[in-house]
């Protein structure tokens, strides 16, 4: 099949999942907080990522969730739905109803936990492009999966027509110019981290898909405006904004301490947006943390 090409660019956030008290998946809620992001200036979304706390969902839940998105917004801006589980049956499921259902392009995470081979991860996504004709974005996240991609593999997928881009978790920059040099401009990069997304933008990525985004949709967007084409002294001023935010993200205390995920939806709930806690074993984020985040975020 030939792949179409993707619309996904700039500020893309991979969208929390509202849940009820009971753990149900709160559509509303759910919709009313895409909405919030959509005000704000963000230009695409992601649906069933980690954020989305996908790990804790089941296969239908996954696509009805993506449905409820696609449909709702669609017609808004590109929606990617991410679609990556370990068995290859269950990607291929989850990726074709997603293309069924109108979706711009999927994101797939390196099959995780078992430590696969190259030629088993390289297989995976092979069987998976001749299955759909959107776009396939490599999650390339060795955090979670166990298994990194060099830059001169991912190259090797694109050139095979498997990928049409990547999203880097791993947080160095360096990936990101390196696939802008070897792959060219028709390859997409976003980057996937929080640490330097100054320093990818500036020197390459397409794009920022960060949860982080969730939070503060209207900086991230203005951020991406202005490092992408290159408008540094702008963009460090947007960023010198973001950062202390960031740092009480990533410099964790004794307890790993805030998890990113709570760290989110406390966030939003510190700012006035009713989303709920996470699905447990999350739990939400002690009175400490909150106090700390709801504080900076009004200094931003």
């Amino acid at each position: 099949m030939k792949m179409k090409k993707s619309n996904l660019k700039g500020a893309v956030a991979p969208i929390i999942t509202v849940f009820k008290s009971d753990e149900s998946i709160d559509e509303k809620g759910t919709i009313e907080h895409v909405n919030f992001l959509l005000e704000k200036g963000i230009q695409g979304l992601m649906v069933c990522g980690s954020t989305g706390e996908s790990i804790s969902m089941t296969v239908e839940e996954r696509k009805k969730l993506a449905e409820l998105i696609v449909q709702e917004f669609g017609n808004k801006l590109p929606i990617c739905v991410a679609t990556g589980d370990y068995r290859t049956k269950t990607t291929i499921e989850l990726s074709k109803h997603a293309q069924e259902i109108g979706a711009d392009s999927v994101l797939v995470l390196v099959p995780y936990y078992m430590g696969l081979t190259k030629i088993q991860v390289l297989e995976y996504y092979k069987e998976l492009a001749k299955n759909i004709n959107i776009p396939i974005f490599l999650y390339d996240n060795p955090y979670t999966s166990g298994i990194g991609l060099s830059v001169l593999e991912m190259k090797e997928y694109f050139d095979l027509g498997i990928i049409q881009g990547v999203k880097l978790a791993l947080g160095d920059p360096y990936q990101v110019h390196d696939l802008r040099y070897l792959c060219g401009k028709d390859f997409s990069i976003f980057y996937g981290a929080d640490p330097c997304a100054l320093e990818a933008l500036l020197c390459g990525a397409g794009g920022w898909i960060s949860g982080i985004l969730n939070l503060i949709p209207k900086e991230g967007r203005e951020l991406c405006d202005a490092a992408i084409v290159g408008k540094r002294d702008e963009a460090w001023k947007i960023w010198e904004r973001i950062l202390p935010l960031v740092h009480l993200e990533m410099f964790l205390d004794e307890n790993r301490e805030p998890h990113w995920l709570p760290f989110i939806k406390s966030g939003l709930e510190a700012i006035g947006r009713k989303v709920g806690s996470p699905r447990k074993p999350m739990l939400p984020l002690s009175a400490e943390h909150k106090e700390k985040i709801k504080s900076l975020l009004g200094k931003i």
